[in-house]
């Protein structure tokens, strides 16, 4: 299905710019379609607009590396879930928070009609809007043609609650409603025998007889029978499951509720001669009265069947699990979130299963990145939980919009070109694909990717219509490479590069994208499943879609909750890094691989396995993902183990330090590179200024180097002894800087080979830097005029935000992009990180769709938003953010250790830089250190307790 909102930006744009110190900008809140040509007037001040001010909460880059924290077999932190009060309390919103915003938004003159820990819903006519968020709202024509309105530019947030909202939604008119993932086979039906779409001949196992009298196929005259719908007891004999889910909560997501779920779940059971429910196995959370029944183009219409498919799907593949059914209040993204949002605050299920998704780029207009992430936001927070989402990929194949006109099912009329849904295509989420899943007597059989196309005859037609070799794409489960999400860790490296390096529509990526589906169950029509649902009266069905994949999956790993004894969570990166025998490696058939149904007079020929643009490959491909459970998939999923646990003892803390900055810069290089003449080169930078040294961090990574200061007009012979030291025969020496910087007279005393790397400028030598490291693609943006945001971007650009090697670091004039880097950035940038306000306000505007942005409130908080993109470190630093030098030198130690740097005040631990090295503690743990830089002056003996009782170490004497 498709949920509700459009908006023009990618939905990982970056959606903040600071245009004043205490005002942000939301550019997202501004769809790209909304142009000065297609305005069509100002909407009448006394229209009523409902917006969604979305919440930052507490700590939000700590809650996504918290979740990945939970949820990586190689985290410390496996599965060591939080209770829901536990994530409240640490990320969520404060009363505090949520009153100041709900109190500017009153104070506009808007209604609140919800609030939530994540959220505040308020309405008001446009005017109150427009006060609220300093936009106009105006009407604009679409691309398809229709009339909504927009905001007219982006919108500002007033620096009183700036850092307390995280993005806006109803600014732009939402034109998307959501779609099942599902579809009816044959049309027959059965009151009470749970075998519907047999037809002429009842078949248990595809080819257990054959067709003939009919139309020839692609492969002659005598064509398989197709099974009749398989029952719950076939699908877990397939996929080899053994346990029931018991001690498990299944969650089902769909809009308004069946009024005889219940009923017809009961009777389908017992018609298939399985489990009914217990008491209290079956739990409904639904408010009739708030159901939101739209109309016209943006009416829902009923989910009873898709309900009906999911509840059973669950309860046929788990029959020991509790199935909660959660009922959205309509179709669109603003009550679908809130089902998903009630699951995690609750705590309702240990899976939830939805077979519903979104078109993100609609020629009506593109899905809003503020919905998207307030999804992910969710999402998170149910990981950390141990919830685990399940999604369908969708029934369109690669969403072409030559699918729909083709005469698929299914489809999207406004898709705008080929691409992957949403929610299917988070990062938080398993992206569950569809197969054609044959068995027989004994089982599983083969599976090929779903794709079915469709042909039709009558007895004694001489052809199939249309006919072979002609029949074109019905039906097929979705998947591909996102153009819109960058790849989760746990892709990188199991999912072929030249899958993630292009995106659906054939372009090249910048950088590694997000690959669907992650898994995938049967699907298929020619393979359908039965469903039983009252539509009138009591009947069983034939159904198929990813709707059905969804839902068998979240089963499966319901059954694997009661094999472990606990949850599994959010299960990609486990999935993952399970052995490829745990999976059915899901791959094309040769040749064509057809059959056929018949009732009567009329037949139907399923062609299967040919999915539009995605191929299911040996190995990881886009129709199947990691391929199907296999037998024992249970027990080697509930085998996942965590790291041993750290010794005891916790990490040691160190100080490294000389008698001034050029001591300790020599120290710092003595403890990387112990050994004599071990370096293969030297990168040396005034210790006047920190411009150069900041940008010659990943420069000194990349050489395998020592970061070194010097006095900018006299050699120091402390200096020239340790480049004499540590630098291996035939080594060079790397001045960072021109010669105002460091004098010809210092190079020529230093007696080794030596090559300037400058500019005229400090913008334009980073320049020079970046050339040095080969131009590299990925760029980390760092204001250089001020020193106090900039100093933790070194490790960040070395070892996390890298491709192919360290990204280069260019600087900007605070909120100015000096020309030279501007060049640089057109010309070779792909994807591009800010480390501090000012970076971030400088790229926010031309380059808001490739940015990440990382500032906080200090210099404090942006370097400990930094170390949250290290989660597993083995080591850190510390240094003080009150002067440059121990801690760029120290950066460019760290570099090499792949850890990051945290700042402190001289006599006293941040509660940020606290809080931050708290979270490494578990991964420091085992045999990792602190590093301190400076002496007791720069980094005071107390501040170096603190940072050992931070980490639960221990201070070593020097």
């Amino acid at each position: 299905m498709v949920a509700a909102a459009t908006q023009a930006m990618p939905a990982q744009a970056d959606d903040t710019q600071h245009s004043k110190h205490d005002n942000k900008m939301l550019n997202n809140a501004h769809p790209g379609w909304a142009t000065a040509d297609k305005d069509r007037g100002a909407v009448p001040a006394s229209q009523r607009i409902t917006t969604r001010v979305f919440l930052t909460g507490q700590d939000p880059d700590g809650l996504a590396a918290a979740a990945r924290a939970v949820t990586d077999p190689d985290s410390p932190g496996y599965q060591q879930y939080l209770t829901a009060d536990q994530i409240k309390q640490r990320f969520g919103a404060t009363p505090a928070q949520i009153a100041a915003v709900q109190d500017w938004l009153k104070s506009a003159g808007l209604s609140i009609s919800a609030v939530s820990g994540d959220w505040i819903d308020a309405e008001g006519d446009a005017g109150a809007v427009q006060k609220a968020f300093g936009t106009q709202i105006k009407n604009y024509q679409r691309p398809d043609g229709s009339v909504g309105y927009a905001a007219s530019s982006a919108a500002v947030i007033p620096g009183s609650v700036a850092g307390l909202v995280a993005g806006v939604s109803g600014l732009s008119q939402a034109t998307t409603r959501a779609h099942t993932d599902s579809a009816q086979g044959s049309g027959i039906t059965s009151d009470g025998d749970p075998s519907p779409g047999c037809g002429s001949t009842t078949t248990t196992y595809w080819g257990q007889y054959s067709a003939t009298g009919w139309p020839a196929g692609s492969n002659g005259s005598t064509i398989p029978v197709l099974p009749c719908p398989y029952s719950p007891q076939q699908l877990r004999q397939a996929y080899g499951l053994t346990h029931t889910g018991k001690g498990a909560r299944i969650a089902v997501v769909d809009w308004y509720a069946s009024k005889t779920m219940y009923s017809d779940a009961q009777q389908w059971s017992a018609d298939h001669k399985i489990q009914q429910f217990r008491d209290g196995q079956y739990t409904e959370w639904k408010n009739e009265g708030a159901w939101n029944h739209t109309s016209g183009a943006d009416a829902c219409g009923s989910a009873a069947a898709e309900e009906s498919l999911d509840v059973e799907m669950a309860h046929g593949l788990a029959p020991d699990a509790d199935i909660v059914y959660v009922g959205a209040n309509s179709c669109t993204d603003q009550d679908l979130m809130a089902a998903e949002q009630l699951i995690v605050d609750k705590h309702l299920a240990d899976v939830v299963s939805n077979s519903w998704g979104e078109i993100i780029h609609g020629t009506d207009g593109d899905a809003d990145p503020a919905v998207m992430a307030g999804y992910d936001r969710i999402f998170q927070k149910g990981a950390l939980e141990g919830i685990s989402f399940t999604f369908s990929s969708g029934d369109c194949g690669d969403d072409d919009p030559a699918n729909k006109a083709g005469g698929a099912v299914n489809c999207n009329g406004n898709s705008a070109r080929k691409q992957t849904e949403w929610p299917v295509s988070s990062q938080w989420v398993t992206a569950v694909g569809g197969t054609t899943l044959a068995t027989n007597s004994s089982g599983y059989a083969w599976e090929t990717s779903m794709g079915d196309h469709r042909a039709q005859a009558q007895a004694g037609d001489a052809s199939w219509n249309p006919g072979v070799g002609h029949i074109p794409f019905f039906f097929g489960g979705g998947g591909g490479t996102s153009e819109d999400i960058v790849q989760p860790w746990y892709q990188a490296g199991k999912v072929p590069g030249a899958l993630a390096a292009n995106v659906q529509t054939a372009a090249p990526a910048t950088r590694p994208m997000r690959v669907v589906p992650d898994v995938a169950m049967n699907g298929s029509l020619a393979t359908s499943v039965d469903v039983a649902f009252t539509d009138g009266k009591y009947a069983h069905h034939d159904m198929g879609g990813t709707s059905v994949a969804a839902p068998e999956f979240a089963a499966v790993l319901a059954d694997v909750k009661e094999a472990s004894g606990h949850a599994v969570g959010f299960a990609n990166p486990s999935l993952y890094a399970l052995n490829s025998s745990a999976f059915h490696d899901v791959t094309s058939r040769s040749g064509v691989t057809e059959g056929m149904w018949s009732n009567g007079d009329a037949g139907t020929l399923y062609q299967v396995g040919q999915d539009t643009s995605l191929t299911a490959t040996p190995g990881f491909d886009n129709a199947t993902g990691l391929g199907s459970p296999a037998a024992g998939f249970e027990a080697a999923l509930a085998a996942q183990k965590g790291p041993a646990a750290p010794p005891q003892g916790g990490p040691a803390v160190t100080r490294v330090a000389g008698d001034d900055r050029y001591a300790t810069a020599i120290a710092v290089s003595k403890k990387t590179f112990p050994k004599a003449g071990s370096a293969k080169a030297v990168v040396l930078a005034t210790g006047s200024n920190f411009p150069d040294a900041l940008a010659g961090v990943p420069l000194a990574k990349k050489l395998g180097a020592p970061l070194l200061l010097t006095p900018g007009n006299a050699a120091d012979p402390r200096v020239v002894a340790e480049i004499h030291r540590v630098l291996a025969p035939g080594g060079k020496v790397y001045v960072l800087g021109g010669n105002a910087a460091v004098t010809p007279a210092v190079v020529s005393a230093l007696k080794v080979p030596a090559q300037r790397i400058a500019g005229d400028t400090r913008y334009t030598t980073s320049v020079a830097i970046a050339h040095a490291l080969g131009d590299p693609s990925n760029v980390v943006l760092a204001t250089g005029n001020g020193f106090a945001d900039a100093l933790a971007a070194g490790p960040y650009a070395s070892d996390v935000f890298t491709s192919d090697g360290p990204a280069a670091i260019l600087l900007t004039n605070d909120r100015i992009v000096p020309p030279a880097v501007y060049d640089y950035m057109r010309d070779h940038a792909g994807v591009l990180a800010a480390v501090g306000g000012q970076a971030v306000s400088a790229a926010a505007g031309t380059w808001a769709g490739h940015l990440t942005p990382l500032a906080g409130s200090d210099r404090f908080e942006t370097a400990a938003k930094v170390a949250a993109t290290f989660p597993y470190a083995q080591n850190a630093g510390v240094a003080t953010g009150m002067q440059f030098a121990d801690a760029l030198t120290g950066a460019a130690m760290l570099a090499h250790e792949n850890s990051p740097l945290l700042l402190t005040m001289p006599t006293s631990l941040p509660g940020f830089t606290r809080t931050a090295l708290q979270g490494l503690a578990h991964s420091l743990a085992g045999g990792g250190s602190v590093d301190i830089f400076g002496g007791p002056v720069a980094v005071s003996n107390a501040v170096e307790n603190a940072v050992a009782g931070a980490v639960g170490g221990h201070v070593v004497a020097p």
